[in-house]
């Protein structure tokens, strides 16, 4: 019963967006800019600057012909469709326990998740991970190649198929990225994945970020839109180089303790590797909190990872207050102070899983359901 209600709840969000769509102009900047792209003449990447990665680019110029209102109801139909693929599929995977955590957790995000593209992603990675569970390499590795030429942060999750004995499955799916990503080059030209890994060249540190909420706060600076977001300051040569140094030993240490949890990789572990991308990440826009959510649903499941999933929840829900914040009042303290929370909720998840793993023996706890 109540994953039917969190279903109706979906569909009467994306139901109230497509009306609106339809009687008001469209001043989503997400929206507008799919629309902007999609219009735009000449190759993406070659002839004018796209942050979007090959198949995301892909999806945005096929559905921003039209008018930009045509423009958001169609992601609002992709991003509804996408997220009752990952419910579904969780509850494939991990039970029914699982799917109503992730539709659960979702709530706080439905005032402005279904005008962006993130779900999509999730839905193709998740499905991935069920068929590679399930033997189908073929399409497991196809579909996880997808979802990192979708939106590149899936693959800090792939370490989970080497942790299941799933190496065939790993190098499938690095040889299906591998050629997806030379046709990408070819038709973009080199500067093509600089253009998605800087967002277009921005400069600054994200005000939604870790290090941008703390300068924001610290220096009092007005932000300033670049690359599609507010932002403050300026990043240094060296911090750029620090924060890659920084997300690679995170990540290295993430996985080589995951050799000894006995729940299920794609719970607590690949919880703790996407919440350290976020935390070394430059950029963190309200709608990358949604990448948490599977992850906390599966972990949600396990008795041992029950910390870690409250705190993923806490920056799932904290990231929805700062949405109703930022679009109610002009108290910049209040809405800085919310994103600090939120910010270190997500910290908070990588400390407790350096904390839960450094015991010299494997903690106790159930494995996933998933097959």
């Amino acid at each position: 019963m109540l994953i039917l209600v969190l279903v109706v709840c979906r569909l009467a969000v994306a139901g109230a967006a497509i009306a609106k769509s339809a009687s008001a102009p469209v001043e989503d900047d997400d929206v507008l800019r799919f629309h902007a792209l999609a219009h735009a003449e000449g190759t993406p990447w070659r002839d004018f600057d796209v942050e979007y990665a090959p198949i995301e680019a892909g999806v945005i110029l096929a559905i921003g012909q039209g008018s930009a209102a045509d423009t958001g109801r169609a992601v609002v139909v992709l991003a509804l469709v996408a997220d009752l693929a990952t419910a579904a599929t969780l509850w494939v995977g991990w039970g029914r326990r699982a799917a109503a955590a992730y539709l659960l957790l979702g709530l706080p995000l439905l005032s402005f998740i279904y005008f962006r593209l993130d779900a999509i992603p999730i839905a193709l990675a998740m499905v991935g991970f069920v068929l590679a569970r399930r033997g189908r390499t073929t399409g497991g590795c196809v579909m996880l190649a997808a979802s990192v030429l979708t939106k590149v942060w899936p693959v800090v999750t792939f370490p989970a198929l080497l942790l299941e004995g799933r190496r065939r499955t790993a190098v499938w799916t690095g040889a299906v990225l591998a050629v997806g990503a030379a046709v990408w080059v070819a038709v973009g030209g080199i500067a093509a994945p600089v253009q998605v890994a800087t967002f277009r060249g921005a400069h600054g540190w994200s005000v939604e970020s870790l290090v941008g909420t703390v300068v924001w706060i610290v220096t009092g600076s007005d932000p300033e839109l670049s690359g599609g977001a507010p932002r403050v300051g300026a990043i240094p040569g060296p911090a750029r180089l620090i924060l890659a140094a920084g997300l690679t030993f995170t990540l290295s240490a993430v996985w080589l303790r995951a050799r000894r949890y006995p729940g299920d990789p794609l719970g607590a572990p690949a919880l703790a590797a996407v919440a350290a991308l976020l935390v070394w990440s430059p950029l963190f826009s309200l709608q990358y909190c949604l990448w948490l959510t599977p992850f906390v649903a599966i972990a949600a499941t396990e008795p041992t990872a029950r910390i870690g999933a409250w705190l993923g929840a806490s920056a799932v829900v904290s990231t929805g207050i700062v949405r109703v914040v930022s679009a109610a009042t002009t108290a910049t303290a209040v809405e800085q102070g919310v994103l600090l929370f939120r910010n270190l909720a997500v910290v908070a998840i990588v400390v407790w899983w350096f904390a839960v793993t450094w015991r010299p023996e494997p903690v106790s706890g159930e494995a996933g359901s998933a097959q």
